[in-house]
């Protein structure tokens, strides 16, 4: 039974560990925007989690909402789930994938998009990048600076 027990506990210790790597590895790539981490990332993002998310987001007490944008050179209408926080004038999102996103720059090229968000609908419009130092996320969730290297926010006027 002593047998057991220790390879029981050497098995949750490799789990532990190479959970702590996966971790290590996700936050790594965000702090230096490394492409074969992010890369993959997006893929299964856009292609397992955002599916389901998309669901849900933008209704009544769910905080994540959805903006709805338009493609630069294709015309397609595209639907992305995004943590936006009201602000006095519209809307800030934190941008952990950097400016680079297709959404963002689909937003940013078209100059508007609509914003579903708390079971409101609102245009928006003005995109600006903007340092995220600059923004609400600096005070209200600090850590996305520091733990992941978040260094830009997209700005949405309402």
């Amino acid at each position: 039974m002593k047998v057991f027990w220790r390879v029981l506990l050497v098995l949750f210790g490799v789990a532990l560990v190479a959970i702590a790597a996966f971790v290590a590895t996700l936050v790594r790539g965000f702090r230096t925007q490394d492409p074969r981490i992010l890369e993959p990332m997006r893929r299964f993002l856009n292609e397992t989690v955002n599916p389901e998310t998309l669901k849900t987001a933008g209704k009544k007490g769910e905080e994540t909402s959805v903006i709805h944008h338009v493609g630069r050179s294709t015309g397609t209408e595209y639907s992305t789930p995004i943590g936006a926080k009201p602000t006095a004038g519209g809307f800030v999102v934190a941008l952990p994938y950097g400016s680079g996103a297709q959404w963002v720059r689909n937003v940013v090229a078209a100059g508007s998009a609509v914003l579903e968000h708390d079971g409101e609908t609102h245009v928006v419009h003005d995109p600006a990048i903007v340092p995220i130092e600059d923004t609400v996320f600096a005070t209200d969730e600090p850590w996305i600076l520091g733990v992941f290297g978040v260094r830009e926010a997209l700005v949405l006027r309402t």
